[in-house]
């Protein structure tokens, strides 16, 4: 499902298409619970909350050709 979400994204249907999504923002967010739950990431189970999310600036480099513009 989340690759159809991403497929269909544009930033004019964005809001439409993620209903009972929540979004955030910031440089650093924290998910705690009251009870530890596993925590899926991109499929992989491997950590557990609290878990706290750092967002590193200028990390992810793409490279697109022409078409992709």
């Amino acid at each position: 499902m989340f690759t159809e979400l991403l497929t269909e994204k544009s930033t004019e249907n964005w809001n439409d298409i993620s209903n009972n999504i929540e979004h955030y923002s910031g440089g650093s967010i924290t998910i705690e619970t009251e009870n530890t739950m596993a925590v899926d990431i991109d499929g992989e189970i491997d950590i557990e909350t609290p878990l706290q999310i750092d967002i590193l600036t200028k990390r992810l480099r793409m490279f697109v050709g022409p078409e992709d513009i």
